[in-house]
């Protein structure tokens, strides 16, 4: 099974501001990103500030010591004044208070060098990766807004698309709606967006989830009742399809309702009008009418649980929504505007997502879909250490815990008593791990190009971000190599 790998970074397009009044962490930045970004370098954090408003900076590397301007009120004046833009802060020493102001403040915790080298530049490179997956939601968006006239569909995907498509040629219309797909795949959204589309845009927008009401309640929320119609009906009620005159009514789960009840609606449907419960007088509605259900409606019409009539009454144009797990890369870039938001909202500066987790985002097969991830994706925010979300970090469902064992590279391998018989029957020559031999590759690529992480990746056959997970996975730090320079 192949893994995820991230698209190749562009210096033109990403930019790394280091504040450091020395040349270390510059150094290590230049050797880590240097090829993918463009390096600018601040000496002070009110030098950091003057480049941070002349030009876009996507990520700032900082030490916390630094002369006049520390890094703590650097990190406490951008959150002021760009808090998009996400700040890692470095110390070689005691940072502990430091460490505490900077979560306050919603930042990662501070990395320690040199022990922290190599986990620093991964998450950078994460950071950036993230950035790009956010422009690109940016650019998906932009189109959407140009082709469309609407961006609440996020999607890059050949499926989605094409509701896209069939979702512009239904908004100028009035004819019903039914919006079909499993749970989570984001029908009320899609309902929405066609009423916030439409002429009928200003006019009230009104839903009903047919699931979630008792079954003798559903025909007074539809059409009222007047005072005394049912014990407990101490006053007139307004119901549904009057509120929505002139408007959108969306009836969800409409595979729900019971067959008295879509005779019901039928009637208002055909003749626009109906009657409250309790009540003699026909009133007259004008409704735009949206549905939407789970349900195979048509094998509930064969086993007679809908009745036909009302089928095709809403039938007129049917949207089918596909399911997460058939949308590709969508789950990822789904991923990165939920993280986005979440961040907001609960004050925390992750912007990064490990590449584990990207696998493992693409591979889960996500039963509760959109919705699923959206909670995932908070939760996991919730439960990092506030550096980028870890696939330890999301669902404990065991299928996810199953992808995340089948994805995971073994640190060793166990030797049982049939190999050991086998070694020995070699002249007692034991045979090395997978492990050893892949750190020893790593650790002899880098070696040979001089710390040269872009060229030894190449050499190895693997992304540059998968050989920073390898050096971090095998205990491997830039400071093993510096005497190569």
């Amino acid at each position: 099974m192949s893994r995820f790998e991230p698209a190749i970074l562009r210096p033109e397009v990403n930019k790394v501001l280091v504040v450091d009044s020395g040349k270390r962490l510059s150094n290590l930045v230049e050797k880590g990103l240097g090829g993918l970004v463009t390096i600018d370098r601040a000496s002070s954090g009110d030098t950091a500030l003057h480049i941070i408003a002349l030009q876009r900076v996507d990520l700032v590397i900082t030490q916390l010591k630094l002369p006049l301007f520390s890094g703590i009120a650097l990190a406490t004046k951008l959150k002021k004044v760009r808090p998009e833009i996400p700040l890692l802060a470095v110390s070689t020493g005691d940072s502990e208070s430091d460490a505490a102001e900077l979560y306050n403040l919603g930042y990662p915790r501070v990395f320690q060098l040199p022990e922290d080298e190599v986990e620093l530049i991964h998450v950078s490179l994460s950071i950036l990766q993230g950035n790009q997956w956010l422009s690109r939601a940016k650019s998906v968006r932009e189109e959407l807004i140009r082709n469309f006239g609407f961006d609440r569909i996020l999607s890059n995907h050949t499926l989605m698309r094409e509701v896209h498509e069939r979702l512009k040629r239904v908004v100028g219309s009035k004819v019903p709606v039914l919006i079909t797909g499993e749970s989570g795949t984001g029908k009320e959204l899609v309902a929405r967006m066609i009423h916030s589309t439409s002429v009928r845009s200003k006019k009230p927008f009104i839903t009903v989830n047919c699931a979630a009401v008792p079954e003798g309640l559903l025909e007074s929320q539809f059409f009222g009742h007047e005072k005394g119609a049912f014990t407990g009906a101490i006053q007139r009620s307004i119901g549904k399809f009057e509120l929505a005159h002139t408007g959108t009514l969306f009836l969800d789960e409409i595979g729900e309702m019971t067959p008295s009840l879509q005779a019901k609606l039928l009637r208002v449907i055909e003749y626009g009008e109906f009657e409250r419960v309790g009540g003699s007088q026909s009133i007259q509605v004008d409704v735009r009418l949206i549905t939407a259900t789970h349900r195979n409606l048509e094998t509930m019409v064969a086993a007679g649980s809908f009745r036909t009539d009302l089928y095709y009454r809403i039938n007129v144009f049917p949207i089918k929504l596909p399911p997460l797990r058939e949308r590709g890369e969508d789950a990822i870039l789904l991923a990165y505007n939920f993280l986005m938001d979440a961040a907001i909202r609960n004050n925390r500066q992750v912007r990064a997502i490990h590449s584990d987790t990207l696998d493992l985002l693409l591979r889960y097969q996500w039963p509760g879909n959109i919705r699923e991830l959206e909670n995932a994706v908070e939760r996991a925010l919730l439960l990092s250490d506030g550096i980028e979300l870890k696939p330890s970090d999301f669902p404990s469902q065991s299928d996810w815990q199953d992808l995340h064992r089948e994805l995971a590279i073994p640190s060793t391998l166990e030797v049982d008593d049939e190999d050991q018989e086998l070694s020995d029957g070699m002249g007692g020559e034991s045979i090395r791990t997978l492990a050893d031999i892949e750190r020893d590759a790593v650790k002899q690529a880098i070696e040979a190009t001089n710390g040269n992480i872009a060229l030894a990746a190449r050499r190895l056959g693997i992304a540059r971000g998968t050989l920073y997970k390898k050096m971090e996975e095998h205990g491997l730090s830039f400071k093993d190599h510096r005497n190569a320079h």
